[in-house]
C-alpha cells in the first residue's frame, strides 16, 4: 500500500502505523491487517497493489468518513513479462540473509519503481471498456491459479477480494460469472484435489491438515466426512 493523500492510521497485526503521503507499506500474503476502512477513518487516498501468480494488480482507493468515494476509474493488472519486472524475486524468499539490510531495500525500492511507472504510464492511457473487461478476465483466472497452487490455503472471501480489488459481493458476482462456480465450490475442489496429492505423497493428516489451512483437527475431520468418501 502507497499512501497517496491523506494522514491518519492504519492497523497491521495489533500496532497501529501511522500514515502519511509517500508512505510504503508491504504486507505478506498471510500477514493479517486491516481490512476496509473504519466510519472514523479519515479523507485519505491509497494504492493498493497486489502480487499474485506472477501478476501485479493495483487499485486507487479514495476514503471519505469510512467510505470508499473511488475505487472503479482505474484499474491495472498485468504479468510480470509485460512490466519487466519480477517483484516477488525482490522478496526476503530470493535474498541470502547475509545480504545487507540497505541493498536488500535498495533492490526491492528499485523493483517498485518499475512497477510504480508501467502504473502510471497506464493510467495516462486509459483502457476502453473492452479492455476493462480483460483485466477483469485476467484478475479472475489469476485468482483462480492461485487457489490452485495454495490448495485453497487462506483462501477466504476477505482475502480473495482484497486480493482482486473488489468489494466482497462484486468479487462472488464476478468469479461466479466467469468460472460457472461459486468461490467456495472452487476453493473446496482445489482443497480435495492438493488432499489427493498429499495423500499420495504420503503425508500424515496432521501434515495434510496445516497444509490446508484447517485451524484444527476437529474441522478437519468433519471436512473429510462431507468432502472424502
Amino acid at each position: 500500500m502507497i499512501v497517496l493523500a491523506g494522514t491518519g492510521f492504519y492497523g497491521a497485526g495489533q500496532d497501529l502505523i501511522k500514515c502519511r503521503p509517500g508512505n510504503i507499506f508491504f504486507f505478506e500474503a498471510d500477514q493479517q491487517h486491516q481490512n476496509g476502512y473504519p466510519p472514523f477513518s479519515p479523507t485519505c487516498t491509497h494504492l493498493w497493489i497486489s502480487l499474485i501468480s506472477h501478476h501485479a494488480g493495483a487499485r486507487i482507493l479514495a476514503v471519505r468518513r469510512g467510505k470508499i468515494t473511488r475505487s472503479a476509474e482505474f484499474k491495472y493488472f498485468k504479468s510480470y513479462p509485460e512490466i519487466g519486472v519480477w517483484p516477488d524475486r525482490c522478496w526476503s524468499a530470493e535474498i541470502p540473509s547475509s545480504l545487507p539490510l540497505s541493498l536488500y531495500r535498495a533492490r526491492l525500492l528499485s523493483a517498485l519503481c518499475i512497477l510504480l511507472t508501467d502504473i502510471i504510464q497506464t493510467g495516462f492511457l486509459q483502457p476502453h471498456d473492452n479492455q476493462h473487461a480483460a483485466i477483469i478476465k485476467q484478475t479472475i483466472q489469476a485468482i483462480q491459479d492461485h487457489i490452485w497452487e495454495t490448495g485453497g490455503r487462506d483462501a477466504t472471501l476477505d482475502n480473495l477480494s482484497r486480493i482482486a480489488g473488489f468489494s466482497k459481493y462484486h468479487f462472488l458476482r464476478l468469479f461466479k460469472k466467469s468460472t460457472g462456480q461459486s468461490v467456495h465450490s472452487f476453493v473446496n475442489t482445489a482443497r480435495i484435489n492438493r488432499y489427493h496429492e498429499l495423500l499420495k505423497a504420503r503425508s500424515a493428516k496432521k501434515q495434510i491438515a496445516e497444509r490446508l489451512g484447517f485451524s484444527c483437527p476437529a474441522a478437519f475431520s468433519r471436512w473429510l466426512r462431507q468432502n472424502i468418501s
